[in-house]
């Protein structure tokens, strides 16, 4: 689960004694508080970009694994109108090895030694679809097919003569019956090509329900992460970083953002998800899995004047100071501070320029 992290907190241990030091100076007060300005050690009033972000702990791999399902066993309308013309018991013959990916055109199992093909689409493989028939999955097919280097019909909802025509051409391919219609269990639709996670049924097993376990073929990271700690929704197409353990940075994109997995710790708030994070730079990623920390940008602030966190001092009249060294001398001077970030703090008011040196803790 996410903790979002605010690098640089204000009491730290050396910023406390630096309040505890200064608590009897007002703003003004020229007296070195410890010792001639050259013996303290002090650091340049910058202006540069400050960044408040939240980290949660995520893993590499290749996302959610999801299942493919097969309809049924053959059965009377496979038999009939499927091009089925054996007494096939409706088995598992044949499982593509684990870690293997299956792209459009490719065959994710064979029953009764018959291929049981990949194709990319929304819409699942519900009905037999022949001459005649209209409907989005007619269109969903001709695109497949289209894609597959079928010529000779035109990718609208119907299902034409030309429509068969290519489908007989394309089942030869593959050593089917040439019957040109094409039945639920023949073809298996999914967004995109995949990757084989797990085996959910065994050669020999009657094929229906579910037969393998995929993910996408893209490494991805994956978090649950609560939103409302964040302070904001999480969109896709947001940037994050990946960090890993030797320190190297990766920049990512949120792909997909849904439910968190039924074993992740439930938030408090009720609200995690579960955020996939893609790099476009896939080699980046070569030899790396496991644990990755996945950073998301809370609040950023650019040119900012900034001064260490450590430099703040508490004002006996109140607020926050720090103490600038004047020549062979120091005063302190009131500020109004803004966001915290990587042990520096931004001052959005005081009498404070880029290249004036504040007192911090040796």
């Amino acid at each position: 689960m996410t903790t979002p992290r605010r690098v640089g907190g204000l009491l730290g241990g050396a910023a406390l004694v630096a309040v505890v030091a200064v608590a009897a100076y007002g703003v003004g007060g020229s007296e070195p508080a410890h010792g001639p300005p050259s013996d303290l050690a002090t650091v340049e009033v910058a202006r540069m970009d400050l960044v408040d972000y939240a980290d949660a702990t995520g893993e590499l791999g290749f996302g959610p694994v999801t299942t493919l399902r097969y309809p049924a066993p053959a059965g009377d309308e496979a038999g009939g109108e499927g091009g089925r013309d054996d007494d096939g018991l409706g088995l598992v013959t044949w499982l593509p090895p684990l870690g293997s990916t299956v792209d459009r055109g490719g065959v994710l199992f064979r029953v009764d030694d018959r291929p049981v093909v990949l194709l990319i689409g929304a819409l699942p493989a519900y009905r037999t679809l022949r001459a005649g028939v209209t409907g989005a999955d007619v269109r969903q097919l001709e695109e497949n097919l289209a894609a597959l280097g079928q010529a000779g019909f035109t990718v609208d909802d119907q299902y034409t003569d030309a429509t068969a025509t290519a489908v007989r051409r394309w089942q030869q391919s593959l050593g089917l019956p040439q019957t040109g219609q094409l039945a639920p269990g023949q073809v298996i639709y999914a967004a995109g090509p995949v990757r084989i996670a797990d085996h959910r049924l065994r050669v020999g097993d009657v094929a229906t329900g579910d037969v393998l376990g995929v993910t996408g073929t893209t490494r991805v990271a994956t978090a649950v992460v609560d939103p409302r700690q964040l302070g904001r929704t999480i969109e896709v197409g947001s940037a994050v970083t990946l960090l890993f353990a030797d320190g190297e940075e990766i920049p990512a994109t949120v792909r997909a953002v849904g439910a968190p997995p039924p074993e992740a710790e439930a938030s408090p708030s009720g609200s995690a998800v579960l955020v996939e994070a893609e790099v476009a730079d896939q080699a980046r990623l070569a030899g790396r899995e496991g644990p990755v920390t996945m950073r998301f940008v809370v609040t950023e602030r650019t040119d900012v004047l900034a001064v260490p966190v450590v430099a703040l001092v508490a004002l006996a009249e109140g607020g926050y100071g720090v103490q600038v060294v004047d020549r062979s001398t120091t005063r302190y001077v009131a500020v109004t501070t803004g966001l915290f970030a990587r042990g520096y703090v931004e001052i959005t008011s005081g009498d404070l320029r880029p290249g004036m040196r504040v007192v911090v803790p040796a």
